[in-house]
């Protein structure tokens, strides 16, 4: 109690005070809006892939990836995603995600 009520405690109590105030009377509160991502949507595209082990043994996975409403001179592109990247599910160092898009 005669902490809070000392001289030198209501001084900085003062001093705070009106550098609150100062800086709110400086900063006025604006809002940023972020520009929206213009994307288009081109539809759902339709996949197969298949398992396959080839002659030396190695294991093989093969996509077919059909992309119908995007001009045939663009290539698809694709990544291959950590599981740590992703937000969705927790996650789990056995497994990869990939990733294509066009």
């Amino acid at each position: 109690m005669a902490h809070t009520q000392g001289k030198k405690h209501q001084t900085n109590l003062a001093r705070r005070a009106a550098r609150e105030a100062r800086d709110t009377a400086i900063q006025p509160v604006t809002k940023t809006v972020a520009p929206k991502m213009r994307t288009i949507k081109i539809g759902k595209p339709v996949y197969r892939f298949k398992k396959q082990v080839s002659e030396e043994g190695q294991k093989q996975i093969m996509f077919e990836i059909e992309f119908p409403q995007i001009d045939p001179s663009i290539q698809p592109q694709y990544r291959f995603m950590s599981a740590y990247e992703q937000k969705i599910e927790s996650p789990d160092k056995d497994f990869r995600f990939i990733l294509f898009a066009a």
